[in-house]
């Protein structure tokens, strides 16, 4: 910031003196306005910001539209089935749908593997409901991409449903 005039009492030209530092000031706000986080409007912020918990930031709160990047993919999983991944900035999210085509069985291990970009952080475990099954159906995906099932036996042709997100780091998904 450039520097300001010292005004003080019995100054000679102090109005004019006072006029200049209302002046820098000014030149000074247009400035670093342009490179300035506005609290209101659009306004594109690129970069790693770092928020802390300091008392000026207590009452802080998000309103409008907040984008981020998607990305969406379909894989296989074993034994006839597969999962949608939905991916929202570092958060996926695992949707189950559709049935079994062979029997599955607890220690399944499948060859099908996570696709980059959607591999979690650390292993997970994903629990789909089955139909007819207890609560006891759950895959590992793991940050190998690897995938296992460690839950009870299910039969031919059981209807798999069901929701579940974990964090990746994985850089961003290729088309």
């Amino acid at each position: 910031m450039a520097g300001l005039t010292k005004i003080y009492r019995g100054m000679q030209n102090g109005a004019e003196a006072i006029n200049t530092n209302f002046n820098t000031l000014t030149d000074n706000l247009k400035q670093s306005s342009d490179a300035a986080v506005k609290l209101t409007g659009d306004q594109a912020v690129a970069g790693k910001k770092t928020f802390s918990d300091d008392a000026s930031f207590k009452n802080i709160s998000v309103s409008g539209d907040i984008n981020q990047r998607y990305a969406t993919t379909s894989f296989e999983i074993g034994y006839g089935l597969s999962v949608t991944a939905k991916r929202i900035g570092n958060m996926v999210t695992i949707t189950f749908r559709g049935s079994n085509t062979t029997t599955l069985g607890s220690g399944a291990k499948p060859t099908e593997k996570i696709p980059l970009g959607y591999r979690p952080i650390e292993a997970e475990s994903i629990d789909p409901l089955v139909q007819g099954r207890h609560l006891d159906t759950y895959y590992y995906f793991n940050p190998d991409s690897s995938i296992s099932y460690m839950g009870e036996d299910v039969p031919v042709n059981s209807f798999f449903r069901g929701v579940r997100s974990y964090f990746t780091k994985d850089a961003w998904p290729t088309a």
